[in-house]
Parts: structure tokens; C-alpha cells; sequence
């Protein structure tokens, strides 16, 4: 399913319908259902030759618009070499160091 990933999309969605919607508009922007019914925004994309998957939020805790606005500025991060998943992990690890220190 490739259209346009709006609110108005997301609320057409029929309840027993789980699978994952990529953006018509973003490349690599992506809303998951799960079979639970659970939405979440994520992008998809390449580093280095390998697949990834970066998760952005849960639809009702972020709005479409909060995740494109994300989404836009990951896969520019993306562009310039970043390896966003990685600078995930970084900055959670030194988060932990820094409550350790606390």
C-alpha cells in the first residue's frame, strides 16, 4: 500500500488490517500496524549496503505530522553519512552514564 500517510488514512483503516503503509510522498517514511492494531511511524532505509529500520513513535503519542517533520530530518541525517540507529545507541548509552554519575 503506497498512498500518502494522513490522518484521514489512518482512520480508513479497517480494524483487521495490519501490515505497513510507505509514504507516496517520502521515500522511506512508513506507518506499521500490528495485528494487536498498535500503529507506529518508522523510516526505512540503506547504510553501508544494509537494510534498517528506524522506529520514530506511536501513532496517538505522535501526530502524522510530528512524524513526518521526524522522518524528514532522520533521512536528512541519513543523506550526510549519519548512521541514525547507531547515534541512537550512543546517546542512550551516555544518558545511562550520566544517571550512573547522579
Amino acid at each position: 500500500m503506497k498512498p500518502k500517510i494522513t490522518q484521514k488514512i489512518i482512520k480508513e483503516l479497517s480494524p483487521e488490517w495490519h501490515g505497513e503503509i510507505r509514504d507516496s510522498d517520502l521515500k522511506g517514511f512508513c506507518l506499521l500496524v500490528s495485528e494487536s492494531g498498535s500503529m507506529s511511524f518508522c523510516i526505512r532505509y540503506r547504510i553501508n549496503g544494509r537494510a534498517k529500520k528506524y522506529t520514530l513513535g506511536k501513532y496517538g503519542k505522535i501526530t502524522v505530522t510530528e512524524a513526518r517533520l521526524q522522518a524528514r530530518e532522520k533521512l536528512a541525517d541519513i543523506v550526510r553519512g549519519v548512521d541514525i540507529q547507531e547515534a541512537k545507541k550512543e546517546t542512550l548509552k551516555l544518558s545511562k552514564l550520566e544517571m550512573a554519575k547522579h
